[in-house]
């Protein structure tokens, strides 16, 4: 009976962390994949001047791609039925917080920016 609750609890659950994701992940890709495209293309250029490598521009770029994807996945995987009491909190790495807080911040100020932008050029 506990284990049907909590299963029911969980699914519900699930749904809605599903729907706040798709439309906040939605609201991050869009100008996350503008910003790596427009970062590859640099480099892109770059490296046709210089010999410069682009394997970090690469990277950034895959990781831009499959964001809003790998969301959906980790929520899913995260959230997959476990039974009652079987659930254990770990850490595998330590965690830079002053790097990651920097980093939410900036990706908060480039979307407000971002759809703040396409707003004004909406109104105008």
């Amino acid at each position: 009976m506990v284990d049907k609750l909590i299963y029911t609890i969980r699914v519900f659950i699930t749904v809605v962390i599903l729907l706040i994701w798709s439309v906040i992940g939605l609201m991050f890709w869009i100008p996350l994949m503008i910003r790596m495209v427009a970062y590859f293309c640099g480099m892109i250029t770059i490296s046709t001047f210089q010999n410069v490598d682009i394997k970090y521009a690469q990277d950034r770029l895959n990781f831009s791609i499959e964001f809003y994807v790998m969301g959906f996945i980790k929520i899913l995987d995260i959230l997959k039925r476990k039974k009652f009491g079987e659930i254990k909190l770990e850490t595998n790495q330590p965690i830079n917080f002053k790097r990651l807080l920097f980093s939410i911040i900036w990706d908060i100020i480039w979307t407000i920016s971002f759809w703040g932008g396409i707003i004004i050029l909406l109104i105008n």
